[in-house]
Protein backbone atom coordinates (compact mmCIF):
# COMPACT_ATOMS: atom_id res chain seq x y z
CA UNK A 1 0.00 0.00 0.00
CA UNK A 2 1.26 3.48 -0.86
CA UNK A 3 0.03 6.57 0.94
CA UNK A 4 0.40 9.67 -1.18
CA UNK A 5 0.92 12.88 0.75
CA UNK A 6 -1.86 15.20 -0.38
CA UNK A 7 -4.20 12.32 -1.31
CA UNK A 8 -7.94 12.87 -0.80
CA UNK A 9 -9.37 11.14 2.28
CA UNK A 10 -12.85 9.61 2.26
CA UNK A 11 -14.96 8.00 4.95
CA UNK A 12 -16.21 4.43 4.60
CA UNK A 13 -19.39 5.90 3.06
CA UNK A 14 -17.40 7.77 0.41
CA UNK A 15 -17.67 11.27 1.90
CA UNK A 16 -14.69 13.54 1.15
CA UNK A 17 -13.31 14.74 4.52
CA UNK A 18 -9.96 16.27 3.64
CA UNK A 19 -6.50 15.24 2.52
CA UNK A 20 -3.37 13.54 3.86
CA UNK A 21 -1.33 16.32 5.41
CA UNK A 22 1.36 14.24 7.11
CA UNK A 23 2.44 10.60 7.44
CA UNK A 24 3.77 9.52 10.85
CA UNK A 25 6.77 7.22 10.64
CA UNK A 26 8.74 5.46 13.39
CA UNK A 27 12.19 4.78 11.95
CA UNK A 28 13.30 2.90 15.08
CA UNK A 29 10.50 0.37 14.60
CA UNK A 30 10.61 0.74 10.80
CA UNK A 31 6.86 1.35 10.76
CA UNK A 32 4.19 3.74 9.62
CA UNK A 33 1.90 4.50 12.56
CA UNK A 34 -0.73 6.75 11.06
CA UNK A 35 -1.65 9.74 8.98
CA UNK A 36 -2.69 13.27 9.79
CA UNK A 37 -5.76 14.37 7.87
CA UNK A 38 -6.30 18.07 7.25
CA UNK A 39 -10.05 18.06 7.67
CA UNK A 40 -12.60 20.54 6.39
CA UNK A 41 -12.39 23.70 4.35
CA UNK A 42 -13.47 26.68 6.43
CA UNK A 43 -12.74 25.34 9.91
CA UNK A 44 -9.84 23.06 9.07
CA UNK A 45 -8.04 21.02 11.70
CA UNK A 46 -5.42 18.29 11.65
CA UNK A 47 -6.85 14.93 12.80
CA UNK A 48 -4.59 12.07 13.85
CA UNK A 49 -5.77 8.83 12.20
CA UNK A 50 -4.02 5.60 13.30
CA UNK A 51 -3.06 3.13 10.59
CA UNK A 52 -5.69 0.67 11.86
CA UNK A 53 -8.43 2.99 10.59
CA UNK A 54 -7.20 2.99 6.98
CA UNK A 55 -9.17 0.54 4.86
CA UNK A 56 -7.16 1.10 1.67
CA UNK A 57 -5.01 3.59 -0.18
CA UNK A 58 -5.25 3.54 -3.96
CA UNK A 59 -3.67 6.15 -6.19
CA UNK A 60 -4.47 9.62 -4.87
CA UNK A 61 -7.22 8.45 -2.49
CA UNK A 62 -7.27 7.04 1.05
CA UNK A 63 -10.45 5.36 2.34
CA UNK A 64 -11.03 5.08 6.08
CA UNK A 65 -13.00 2.47 8.04
CA UNK A 66 -14.63 5.37 9.92
CA UNK A 67 -17.69 7.46 9.22
CA UNK A 68 -17.57 11.25 9.61
CA UNK A 69 -18.85 11.21 13.21
CA UNK A 70 -16.23 8.65 14.26
CA UNK A 71 -13.52 10.70 12.55
CA UNK A 72 -14.65 13.78 14.51
CA UNK A 73 -14.05 11.85 17.75
CA UNK A 74 -10.35 11.40 17.02
CA UNK A 75 -7.92 13.84 18.61
CA UNK A 76 -6.32 16.75 16.84
CA UNK A 77 -2.69 16.33 15.88
CA UNK A 78 -0.33 18.61 17.78
CA UNK A 79 3.33 18.50 16.80
CA UNK A 80 5.42 16.98 19.63
CA UNK A 81 2.34 16.49 21.80
CA UNK A 82 1.49 12.90 20.89
CA UNK A 83 0.12 10.75 23.69
CA UNK A 84 0.82 7.02 23.88
CA UNK A 85 -2.00 5.05 25.51
CA UNK A 86 -1.49 2.36 28.13
CA UNK A 87 -0.28 -0.90 26.49
CA UNK A 88 -3.55 -2.80 26.99
CA UNK A 89 -5.88 0.05 25.96
CA UNK A 90 -8.02 -1.17 23.06
CA UNK A 91 -11.06 1.12 22.89
CA UNK A 92 -11.44 4.78 22.09
CA UNK A 93 -12.67 6.95 24.90
CA UNK A 94 -11.59 9.06 27.85
CA UNK A 95 -9.14 7.58 30.34
CA UNK A 96 -9.83 8.21 34.07
CA UNK A 97 -7.64 11.34 34.06
CA UNK A 98 -9.74 12.81 31.22
CA UNK A 99 -7.16 12.17 28.49
CA UNK A 100 -8.63 10.89 25.23
CA UNK A 101 -6.84 7.86 23.79
CA UNK A 102 -7.13 6.08 20.48
CA UNK A 103 -7.06 2.30 19.92
CA UNK A 104 -3.69 0.58 19.51
CA UNK A 105 -4.46 -3.13 19.08
CA UNK A 106 -1.22 -4.34 20.63
CA UNK A 107 1.02 -2.46 18.18
CA UNK A 108 3.58 0.12 19.18
CA UNK A 109 2.33 3.59 18.40
CA UNK A 110 3.20 7.18 18.95
CA UNK A 111 6.58 7.24 20.62
CA UNK A 112 9.43 9.67 20.96
CA UNK A 113 11.12 8.35 17.81
CA UNK A 114 8.21 9.14 15.50
CA UNK A 115 8.75 11.58 12.67
CA UNK A 116 6.00 13.23 10.71
CA UNK A 117 6.67 13.38 6.97
CA UNK A 118 4.91 16.26 5.27
CA UNK A 119 4.28 17.05 1.64
CA UNK A 120 7.52 18.04 -0.02
CA UNK A 121 9.85 16.94 2.81
CA UNK A 122 13.40 17.17 1.45
CA UNK A 123 15.43 13.99 0.93
CA UNK A 124 19.21 14.19 1.27
CA UNK A 125 21.87 11.81 -0.02
CA UNK A 126 25.32 11.90 1.60
CA UNK A 127 26.43 14.29 -1.17
CA UNK A 128 23.42 16.59 -1.34
CA UNK A 129 19.71 17.11 -1.85
CA UNK A 130 17.98 14.59 -4.16
CA UNK A 131 14.32 15.57 -4.14
CA UNK A 132 11.10 15.59 -2.13
CA UNK A 133 8.96 12.85 -0.56
CA UNK A 134 5.85 12.16 -2.61
CA UNK A 135 4.56 8.86 -1.18
CA UNK A 136 5.20 6.51 1.73
CA UNK A 137 4.97 2.79 0.96
CA UNK A 138 4.06 0.35 3.71
CA UNK A 139 3.00 -3.22 4.31
CA UNK A 140 -0.81 -3.07 4.66
CA UNK A 141 -0.90 -5.90 7.22
CA UNK A 142 2.00 -5.10 9.56
CA UNK A 143 2.29 -1.35 9.00
CA UNK A 144 6.00 -1.84 8.39
CA UNK A 145 7.65 0.93 6.41
CA UNK A 146 8.82 -0.43 3.05
CA UNK A 147 10.02 2.68 1.24
CA UNK A 148 9.73 6.36 0.44
CA UNK A 149 9.02 7.50 -3.10
CA UNK A 150 10.77 10.68 -4.23
CA UNK A 151 9.08 12.77 -6.86
CA UNK A 152 11.13 13.43 -10.01
CA UNK A 153 12.95 16.65 -9.17
CA UNK A 154 15.33 17.22 -12.06
CA UNK A 155 18.25 15.33 -10.53
CA UNK A 156 17.11 11.88 -11.63
CA UNK A 157 14.39 12.81 -14.12
CA UNK A 158 12.11 10.07 -12.76
CA UNK A 159 10.56 8.99 -9.45
CA UNK A 160 12.91 7.06 -7.16
CA UNK A 161 11.92 4.43 -4.58
CA UNK A 162 14.17 4.53 -1.50
CA UNK A 163 13.90 1.31 0.58
CA UNK A 164 13.54 1.79 4.34
CA UNK A 165 16.87 0.12 5.04
CA UNK A 166 18.63 2.88 3.08
CA UNK A 167 17.31 5.57 5.43
CA UNK A 168 19.76 6.76 8.05
CA UNK A 169 17.51 9.20 9.91
CA UNK A 170 14.72 11.72 9.55
CA UNK A 171 14.01 14.99 11.33
CA UNK A 172 12.39 18.37 10.73
CA UNK A 173 14.95 19.15 8.01
CA UNK A 174 14.13 16.05 5.98
CA UNK A 175 14.99 12.41 5.34
CA UNK A 176 18.65 11.35 5.14
CA UNK A 177 19.73 8.44 2.92
CA UNK A 178 22.93 6.42 3.51
CA UNK A 179 24.10 6.59 -0.13
CA UNK A 180 25.46 8.96 -2.74
CA UNK A 181 23.44 10.29 -5.67
CA UNK A 182 25.35 8.01 -8.07
CA UNK A 183 24.70 4.92 -5.90
CA UNK A 184 21.01 5.79 -5.66
CA UNK A 185 20.63 6.19 -9.43
CA UNK A 186 22.76 3.15 -10.28
CA UNK A 187 21.26 0.75 -7.76
CA UNK A 188 17.70 2.03 -7.40
CA UNK A 189 16.99 3.83 -10.67
CA UNK A 190 16.20 0.86 -12.95
CA UNK A 191 14.06 -0.88 -10.31
CA UNK A 192 12.19 2.37 -9.53
CA UNK A 193 11.40 2.98 -13.20
CA UNK A 194 10.15 -0.61 -13.61
CA UNK A 195 7.91 -0.38 -10.53
CA UNK A 196 6.54 3.01 -11.60
CA UNK A 197 5.62 1.55 -15.03
CA UNK A 198 3.73 -1.33 -13.37
CA UNK A 199 1.53 1.05 -11.37
CA UNK A 200 0.63 3.32 -14.29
Amino acid sequence: MKIEIGARVRTRHGRDVGHVHRVLVDLDDNSVTGIVVLKGHLLSRDVLVPLDFIERAVGDEVVLTLDENELDQLPEFAYNELLAPPPAWTAAGPYPDGTFYIPVWQRKRLGQHHVDITSGARVHAIDGDIGRVDQVELDPVTGELDAFWIRADGIFGHDIRIPAEWIERADESGVYVKASKVDIETRLGPQSRALARKTT
